[in-house]
């Protein structure tokens, strides 16, 4: 599925519009998984949140890159993006299991929900007064 993602964040609206519903749409599946509901729906948002994850990481690989290809230091922008991701899948679990036992488990989803919805906001508010910010957006 990411090649297919990847293709279409090359298109017309570009990376951001991606990025940024991509954003909403996993806060609103998060908000969505303490509820008492079906199985089979459960399993279905589950399964959205893993389609989420993959457009999320290839887009953000793919802005990461565009930044990169703008700069005389490319190698230091993808090494630090690197060092980001693999720092946050290290160090992400572990906090997430020392603050699971003070916020609950249903915390923790809507606090997920939060941030992911915070993040689409700092990203769409300057998409929507600068569609020419770092170059990431064509016309």
């Amino acid at each position: 599925m990411a090649p297919w993602f990847g293709k279409r964040s090359d298109g017309f609206k570009g990376r951001r519009s991606i990025f940024v519903s991509t954003l909403v749409i996993a806060s609103f599946l998060f908000a969505l998984i303490p509820f008492n509901i079906s199985f089979g729906i459960w399993l279905l948002i589950l399964l959205g949140i893993q389609l989420t994850a993959t457009v999320l990481t290839t887009v953000m690989d793919a802005l990461a890159s565009d930044i990169a290809t703008q700069l005389s230091k490319k190698n230091v922008i993808m090494t630090l993006h690197s060092i980001a991701t693999d720092l946050g899948a290290a160090l992400g679990p572990l906090l997430l299991y020392f603050a699971d036992s003070r916020f609950g488990v249903e915390g923790m989803y809507w606090g997920a929900a939060f941030i992911l919805l915070l993040l689409s906001l700092r990203w769409w508010e300057p998409w929507r007064k600068n569609r020419q910010i770092c170059g990431l957006i064509r016309k």
